[in-house]
């Protein structure tokens, strides 16, 4: 089984400045990741993620969590 991990999206969201300043940025980058997984049927997984984050996880096929292995 392949899929993809994106870890430190607490770190990503901090040091990008348009995700902070741009209304939706950080959720179109979040949703255009869940795009491309889903064409290529890879699972994704979001990890290291605020609050934020994970309630975008709600409206995608993603699973958002704390772990650092993918399962």
């Amino acid at each position: 089984m392949s899929g993809f991990e994106q870890d430190f999206l607490n770190f990503n969201f901090l040091a990008v400045p348009s995700f902070r300043r741009t209304f939706g940025a950080s959720k179109r980058w979040l949703q255009a990741m869940d795009q491309a997984a889903t064409e290529r049927a890879l699972p994704l997984q979001f990890c290291m993620a605020l609050p934020s984050d994970l309630m975008a996880t709600l409206e995608l096929l993603v699973r958002g969590s704390e772990e650092h292995v993918m399962t």
